[in-house]
């Protein structure tokens, strides 16, 4: 694929990690933890040139905002996963 993102932000909250967001991560995860808490991502942005590489890019439906919603967990010994809503 190819896109390019634009007016990107990555906002962190420091959060519980024994509150309700540990129950929404599946369960082979546990949530990742600094300074001891678990962390919560909002990341917004705009997306432009979205389309698979070597085709052409429509003019319709090729740009579009987009808001991740994450935490991060660890899944067997593989730190930094990410979980999103």
């Amino acid at each position: 694929m190819t896109q390019t993102w634009h007016n990107l932000l990555f906002a962190h909250w420091p959060i519980d990690a024994d509150a309700s967001c540990a129950r929404s991560c599946p369960r082979a995860s546990r949530l990742d933890r600094f300074d001891g808490a678990a962390w919560l991502g909002i990341v917004p942005f705009y997306m432009t040139n979205v389309a698979l590489r070597l085709i052409p890019v429509p003019f319709r439906g090729s740009s579009f905002a987009e808001l991740n919603v994450r935490t991060y967990v660890t899944v067997g010994d593989k730190p930094g996963c990410s979980s999103s809503a």
